[in-house]
């Protein structure tokens, strides 16, 4: 997966949901939470905003300290 080369497994692991149930979300096939987008952004080290597409630079709304 993406940037940082996490696998869905790992990620899922990281959110403690199942992979399938990941793969749901990332497919569209159900909506993430605002809380599930912001627990995607820090296993991956990117902002929220980064993630969702509406900030190129992919530091930006981190909390000083996280990059």
């Amino acid at each position: 997966m993406g940037e940082k080369r996490i696998r869905q497994a790992e990620l899922a692991l990281k959110l403690g949901v199942s992979q399938p149930s990941l793969s749901r979300r990332l497919n569209g096939d159900r909506a993430f939470e605002l809380n599930e987008v912001e627990q995607v952004a820090a296993a991956l080290a990117v902002s929220p905003a980064y993630l969702l597409g509406f900030a190129a630079d992919r530091e930006v709304g981190l909390p000083m300290g996280n990059h």
